[in-house]
């Protein structure tokens, strides 16, 4: 966490029973774990670090907090939160103004607070589209960033097929239209420009001049090759 105080420690939540040791050495006592923990706040794993425990009767509500959390974020947090959503009747008696009750807002304040939760509700489902767009992004992404990063042989050749697609270019298989294996990886064309064919290595260092023989078909002398480290050498 980024506001975590270096060398604070680490800690999560569990809710467990009591074991007891008789002080005159006649037996112990086996205490299980009674009423309720709701995680409030946890980590990245899942684990809670911040709960509410719940007596079985469910009359008490204890909150559980971290050791030197600041008691301004604690009380914030209780008075705007905690409070209104469980004991509302404490802030009317208090006659808090932190106390909202709607039966006796103008129609002003009512229109505000709508307009309010209305916003706060349209941006967590914009967020939510946002993410999921993301996520899908991503995993269309992923397979192609891997495989010029860390592919070979088809996966990187495929991958620089999809990069060229995505480039606006047409690229396909020339074995397919040829026939057999001796022709490059990928014919290339474009509009206004004339077809490449592309021989796709991964190899590190400068492109090698033995992989101009790797290209069958028409070829055009002073034509070089051309590659940067960690890229798919392109001739």
């Amino acid at each position: 966490m980024p506001t975590r105080p270096e060398g604070s420690p680490w800690w999560i939540l569990h809710l467990r029973g009591v074991h007891l040791e008789r002080g005159d050495g006649s037996g112990s006592e086996d205490h299980p774990a009674e009423g309720a923990s709701d995680p409030i706040l946890v980590d990245a794993l899942g684990d809670p670090v911040v709960a509410a425990w719940t007596s079985p009767a469910g009359s008490q509500r204890w909150y559980v907090i971290p050791d030197g959390t600041s008691w301004e974020n604690v009380l914030g947090w209780l008075v705007h939160r905690a409070l209104p959503e469980y004991v509302p009747d404490v802030l009317r008696r208090a006659r808090s103004p932190y106390f909202v009750d709607p039966d006796r807002q103008s129609v002003g304040e009512q229109t505000a607070r709508q307009a309010l939760d209305d916003l706060e509700a349209q941006y967590a489902d914009e967020k939510r589209q946002l993410e999921r767009t993301l996520r899908e992004a991503k995993e269309k992404a992923e397979p192609v960033r891997y495989g010029l990063l860390h592919g070979s042989g088809s996966e990187l050749v495929n991958a620089v097929a999809q990069v060229l697609a995505d480039a606006g270019m047409h690229a396909v298989d020339p074995d397919e239209q040829l026939g057999g294996t001796k022709s490059a990886d990928l014919l290339v064309s474009a509009e206004g420009v004339s077809a490449r064919l592309v021989e796709v290595k991964g190899v590190s260092g400068p492109a090698q001049e033995h992989l101009v023989g790797y290209l069958q078909g028409i070829w055009r002398p002073g034509r070089s090759c051309g590659r940067t480290s960690r890229s798919p050498t392109v001739c």
